[in-house]
């Protein structure tokens, strides 16, 4: 069986579409389901809605408290305290 590139278009077009029926579908039966019934990528969907906590973390890691702290230590202090603000990187 021959694959059509056409008849499966890709684009920006295609994505708000899937992401509109995913987001219409996911209050009833979740977004998992969502995403299966349209033929998305359920990383996809999260990957392009999720939010940045970043400006939130900068703050903190730039503040005169953290001042000379590693990432890794603001992060266990601010966890403590019942701040969740992301997941520190793991480096490889």
């Amino acid at each position: 069986m021959a694959f059509c590139a056409s008849r499966y278009p890709v684009g920006e077009q295609t994505q708000s579409g899937s992401d509109a029926a995913v987001a219409e579908l996911a209050p009833r039966i979740g977004v998992r389901a969502a995403c299966d019934a349209v033929g998305l990528a359920q990383a996809s969907y999260y990957h392009r809605h999720r939010t940045s906590p970043a400006p939130a973390i900068f703050d903190e890691l730039h503040s005169a408290r953290f001042a000379d702290l590693a990432p890794a230590e603001v992060w266990a202090i601010l966890l403590d305290e019942g701040r969740y603000l992301g997941s520190p990187k793991v480096s490889p």
